[in-house]
């Protein structure tokens, strides 16, 4: 079994990313290339988990990583990725922690790929 990837988004289709400094990415609070952020997600499907995951329960502590092969984009660009797996503490809820790659200042589609499943592409802002 995959998941297919849905990225968390708020407002006008914005995705949502916590910035480096603990804010959420927006035009006013965009991010810097070189910043290590997180995106939140659902559908990311199996994981190597910690501990043992339960239906309906929070996800054990620790990383539980996609077991699919995986990648991130920002306006086509590859991003390092850090950790992409369950959210712990968390029903449901994934998060993907990677370096915002080199792009010039804008607002770009973020798009993440597990096992082949694409996701949505809700923006995000780099200043």
């Amino acid at each position: 079994a995959t998941g297919t990837p849905g990225i968390s988004v708020y407002g006008n289709n914005r995705a949502v990313v916590v910035n480096q400094d603990g804010t959420v990415n927006s035009a006013s609070a965009p991010s810097k290339v070189g910043d290590e952020v997180v995106a939140y997600f659902t559908g990311g499907g199996p994981v190597q988990s910690t501990g043992k995951l339960v239906s309906g329960a929070p996800a054990p502590a620790g990383l539980s990583p996609v077991t699919g092969n995986s990648s991130v984009t920002l306006n086509d660009v590859t991003a390092k990725v850090a950790y992409i797996g369950l959210t712990p503490g968390s029903i449901g809820l994934y998060q993907v922690n990677f370096f915002v790659p080199q792009v010039a200042k804008g607002t770009y589609p973020l798009v993440i790929t597990i096992a082949g499943g694409i996701s949505n592409n809700p923006v995000m802002t780099v200043n």
